[in-house]
């Protein structure tokens, strides 16, 4: 016997591998639920080509996951506010928080992070508000010890982040959804449930 099928009779798991639209691919081991035939989790995964050795993994259902879209290096997720379920892909909006993930090393760094004067504004106990250029950019220190930097949109706020050391991540959502405090540690809590 295989050691596949030892490890599907055993553990109930195949292996799915599904073609996106644009071409990409992920591949997801689906855990069986127990007596169904719907898997309830599946290891929702992306890469830039078949033989890339940077790939995305998330902890998601397929139906959520069937929501992500990737294009080469950046994973986007429109999620539920404030459930933070992966939904259909829609523009910044009543209920709705906007994230972009992609490597620190795919030639990108957060804007705000370089572009930064000494020109404070406002300072509190947890929040430092800066003039970088004629924008306000709120800055302060996440739940994992990275620096947010958050500033104003025309349809909301965008906050930039490190996330796990190996990714960028920026997010976008309603200036008037909570506090950017708040958002970010709910973002950071759906990362880390999420992220593998």
């Amino acid at each position: 016997m295989s050691f596949l099928k030892a490890v599907y009779r055993k553990f109930k798991i195949k292996l799915a591998v599904f073609i996106m639209a644009n071409g990409a691919f992920f591949a997801g081991l689906v855990m069986l639920a127990p007596g169904h035939g719907v898997p309830p989790v599946t290891n929702c995964s992306f890469a830039p080509d078949r033989s890339a050795s940077k790939v995305y993994s998330f902890a998601l259902s397929n139906a959520q996951c069937r929501y992500v879209s990737y294009d080469r290096y950046v994973v986007s997720l429109t999620v539920r506010y404030p459930q933070f379920l992966v939904v259909k892909p829609s523009p910044v909006g009543e209920g709705v928080v906007l994230i972009a993930i992609y490597p620190t090393d795919a030639g990108n760094s957060t804007g705000s992070i370089s572009s930064l004067s000494s020109d404070v504004i406002y300072r509190s106990d947890l929040t430092v508000l800066y003039d970088s250029n004629g924008e306000w950019v709120e800055t302060f220190v996440g739940g994992d010890g990275s620096r947010v930097f958050v500033s104003e949109t025309v349809v909301g706020r965008k906050a930039e982040r490190l996330y796990a050391g190996r990714f960028q991540v920026v997010y976008q959502y309603l200036a008037g959804l909570a506090d950017p405090v708040l958002v970010d540690k709910q973002v950071l809590g759906f990362l880390d449930k999420t992220v593998i």
